[in-house]
């Protein structure tokens, strides 16, 4: 037992460097895994976030589009449009270029942002006496843009015909314009809840018992998806409101229906999808037609028009 145990010992050296050196593979092995996989994951989140800005960029240009149509701007009006918007494009780069040469707005803002992370929900005197100094100068220095973006808006909206007034007027953003004479945006259609209304009413009393409730909540959840921004509401109250309509739809006689349905469809519509408030004139050139993207369709149409004129 003795001899064993001693060649044993004796080749002890040489397993213990081949353990090491299969350690050392193995580890190499899983550290180049974990590199591709990380490389993959990169890869990965680049190419989600250049989708999501090449399809952001893609829907605005198809909004813009849908708004130059319908305007049905001449020469001189794109021309204006086109000067108009490379002014706002420069006016709004000097700001920001005013507001990154300022030093103290960022530094201000980074003192208030360490008090905070401590925790504490008083800010020293001296430091909130210096950002609000700054953030008054970052204030003079938006309203001083917002003053030559609306003198700029006004001077477009004074160039166009009242028809194109109203054009600006009524446009809804939208990403396929419906098909309607006159309209270039989002239309007020109620049909297809007219409809879901007309389903309801010609249920069989007891399916419609046993449905109801999973009706008007099915609504509520698959309009949550469409809710602006920080829309609050209570779900509660709108099931209510939403269960009230339906039963009026169902006990109400067939000429009430008819004379009643398009405004009781409007009222179901209006309860799942709010409308977010609708810009003015002036928001909406500045917003749109000044838009950067705005800049390059512009040239191309103008370019191509002054091609069909020489040719």
């Amino acid at each position: 037992m003795a001899i064993i145990k001693k060649k044993n010992l004796s080749q002890d050296p040489e397993d213990h460097r081949k353990s090491e050196g299969g350690i050392y593979l193995a580890l190499t092995v899983i550290s180049l895994i974990l590199l591709i996989l990380l490389l993959i994951l990169s890869c990965s989140l680049l190419f989600a976030e250049e989708a999501d800005h090449r399809l952001e960029k893609a829907k605005v240009q198809i909004q813009i589009l849908n708004l130059l149509n319908g305007l049905e701007l001449d020469h001189q009006q794109m021309q204006m449009i086109l000067d108009a918007a490379k002014e706002a494009q420069e006016i709004r780069s000097k700001a920001r270029e005013k507001m990154a040469q300022k030093e103290e707005i960022f530094e201000a803002y980074q003192d208030v942002l360490k008090v905070a992370k401590t925790g504490s929900l008083t800010v020293p005197e001296d430091i909130a006496h210096r950002f609000h100094r700054t953030r008054q100068e970052v204030d003079r220095v938006r309203e001083g843009v917002q003053e030559k973006l609306t003198g700029l808006a006004l001077k477009i909206k004074e160039n166009f015909k009242p028809h194109q007034v109203y054009v600006l007027e009524d446009y809804k953003p939208c990403i396929v314009p419906p098909i309607q004479k006159g309209r270039i945006g989002q239309a007020e259609d109620h049909s297809g809840f007219a409809k879901i209304l007309e389903r309801i009413r010609i249920m069989p009393p007891d399916v419609y018992r046993l449905q109801r409730e999973g009706i008007a909540q099915k609504a509520i959840d698959k309009s949550k998806t469409k809710f602006p921004p920080a829309y609050i509401f209570n779900e509660e109250t709108l099931k209510a409101e939403l269960l009230r309509t339906l039963d009026e739809v169902r006990t109400i006689s067939d000429v009430d229906f008819v004379v009643k349905k398009d405004e009781m469809a409007k009222k179901f519509k209006a309860a799942l999808h709010p409308e977010k408030p609708s810009m003015n004139v002036g928001v909406k050139i500045q917003r749109l037609l000044f838009h950067p993207e705005v800049i390059p369709i512009l040239e191309e149409r103008i370019k191509s028009g002054k091609m069909a004129i020489e040719g």
